[in-house]
């Protein structure tokens, strides 16, 4: 289990759908790519693509203002529930991602909330305005330079 800010998240490690998971050693992995071109590429795509967001919420995590660590987690719960239409997540599951205290983070999803970034209720997201989230994204350069 993994903890963020003396909070437990569940959501580090959790796979969206059922996963297997095998252990190769190096030299059959080798093989594995020898023999397939496109999987080499569509795999060192993805790497490339998982290691991008990883770096956007370093940065954020270490440099960011609560406003900028809970914008950059918001992109990632969009991207990762794209396909969800209500997002269930309360405000202490949120704080956890960003690693900020649930009153911080309240009080930030309150001012995204006004300006029509998401809606809520009972203290839980049910819908990210995708439209509105890419406009605050193209104010904060960091993250636009980041994802774009």
């Amino acid at each position: 289990m993994c903890f963020v800010n003396k909070m437990e998240n569940k959501f580090l490690f959790k796979a969206l759908t059922n996963v297997s998971y095998y252990q190769i050693n190096q030299k059959q992995l080798d093989l594995i790519f020898e023999n397939n071109a496109d999987l080499y590429k569509e795999y060192t795509l993805k790497l490339c693509n998982a290691l991008r967001w990883i770096s956007i919420r370093l940065i954020e995590s270490y440099s960011g203002s609560a406003f900028d660590r809970l914008l950059s987690t918001l992109i990632y719960i969009n991207k990762t529930f794209q396909n969800e239409n209500n997002i269930k997540l309360n405000h202490r599951e949120i704080a956890s991602l960003c690693g900020l205290s649930r009153e911080t983070t309240t009080k930030e999803l309150n001012k995204l909330e006004k300006i029509g970034v998401l809606n809520s209720g009972y203290g839980k997201i049910i819908n990210i305005n995708e439209e509105k989230l890419n406009e605050m994204i193209a104010k904060n350069a960091l993250l636009n330079k980041l994802i774009n």
